[in-house]
């Protein structure tokens, strides 16, 4: 009994991954997700959202690095909901994308908004 419940937490924590019961090709897939292609074009989508959108009166190469910084953190979220939706039997891609569509559109609006400063 433990040890079935074991293998499907594992398999549930892999499950958006198109594997089926093989379970050494959920690192594979997840490896190539998070490793050279998911977390660096995410960095480098909200670095190039900072740069196009950045309000006049902040910082440009702040604001940049900032938006890579975002892009790491948003990918992150939008692969654990789409690894959510996974495990309840939905596509993957619909736990994904909308979340990454949503945190970028929230980045965009701050980028874009002028900086708060507090008068003396």
């Amino acid at each position: 009994m433990k040890r079935n419940a074991l293998r499907a937490w594992t398999l549930a924590s892999f499950g958006a991954a198109p594997c089926g019961e093989d379970f050494g090709c959920h690192f594979v897939v997840w490896g190539a997700l998070l490793g050279p292609i998911g977390v660096p074009a995410t960095s480098i989508l909200f670095g190039l959202l900072h740069l196009r959108f950045c309000h006049p009166a902040r910082s440009k190469p702040r604001q940049v690095l900032l938006g890579v910084v975002l892009g790491l953190f948003a990918y992150e979220i939008a692969a654990a909901v789409g690894s959510f939706a996974g495990t309840a039997g939905h596509d993957v891609m619909l736990g994904l994308l909308p979340v990454l569509a949503l945190l970028a559109a929230a980045s965009v609006f701050y980028v874009r908004s002028a900086p708060w400063r507090s008068k003396p």
